[in-house]
């Protein structure tokens, strides 16, 4: 897209609009960054009385007192649902390392299947679950297989 071509005479500039007196909107509001203090002065005769910034006033310090109560509600079960997390967060994690090897480790909390069962190991361990006392508990058990 070309732009205007800088040779092509100039535009004329059209007349000013005259226009009334300006009229000030019902209400000035602060500029950007004033301070009450500026504002109050630059509109003296500002339409709100202060009686109604008191009751405006009263209303939001209200509805702050009942959001406050209703976050100290919140704030308790918050605290309860935290408490329930971290203690499921410090539950030991299950982990399914498959059919048992003779030459593995199992960390506890370890789950393997040996002769048809499902074994835990309460501990870490490499001994073999069913081998006489072991750290090792059998959690499911097939029918008809051997413990």
């Amino acid at each position: 897209m070309k732009g205007p071509d800088p040779e092509a005479p100039a535009a004329a500039t059209p007349a000013p609009v005259k226009r009334g007196p300006r009229v000030p909107e019902r209400y000035e509001y602060p500029r950007e960054g004033e301070a009450f203090e500026d504002y109050a002065k630059r509109c003296p005769r500002a339409p709100i009385p202060l009686a109604l910034l008191n009751a405006v006033f009263d209303q939001l310090l209200t509805c702050l007192k009942v959001m406050n109560e209703k976050n100290k509600g919140r704030n308790e079960r918050l605290d309860v649902l935290e408490a329930r997390l971290a203690a499921l967060d410090a539950r030991p994690e299950l982990k399914y390392m498959g059919s048992h090897r003779e030459d593995a480790s199992y960390p506890a909390n370890a789950l393997v299947t040996r002769r048809g069962g499902l074994w835990l190991a309460t501990e870490a361990t490499d001994e073999t679950p069913g081998d006489g006392p072991t750290p090792w508990k059998l959690i499911v058990k097939e029918r008809g297989a051997e413990s």
